[in-house]
């Protein structure tokens, strides 16, 4: 993905998931109804340098598509893995489909609630 789109626009928002976990970021967006696209990079000690990141877009407060870093079988099991970063940071673009155009990105409907019972369940801890 490199130095896509979202890297030359300004974000209306942005933190880190250490702060707001992604679930809260999820029910965040479907709350307020937001259209946009939702950058989340990769965690690790170049987080802040790297130019790549998964990225969700949104409709109206719902997942309708999203473009993985790593390829993904279907939209959902990407939205899925990314309830494992813990410390990443991320960005919302207002009104921007940053997806791109080509392969990799994965128009699907994704249901929120589903996301959020396998991905949180996906995130248990044993102890």
């Amino acid at each position: 993905m490199g130095d896509g789109p979202a890297m030359t626009l300004k974000a209306s928002a942005q933190g880190s998931l250490a702060k707001t976990p992604f679930a809260h970021l999820l029910l965040y967006i479907q709350g307020k109804r937001l259209t946009g696209t939702l950058a989340v990079w990769p965690e690790g000690p170049n987080e802040k340098q790297g130019k790549s990141q998964d990225r969700v877009l949104f409709q109206e407060g719902g997942i309708v598509g999203m473009r993985p870093l790593e390829p993904a079988d279907s939209a959902m099991a990407g939205v899925v893995r990314l309830f494992r970063r813990h410390e990443a940071l991320y960005a919302f673009y207002d009104a921007q489909n940053l997806l791109g155009a080509g392969e990799g990105a994965l128009l699907q409907r994704v249901d929120l609630y589903t996301a959020l019972s396998r991905g949180l369940r996906d995130t248990v801890r044993d102890e």
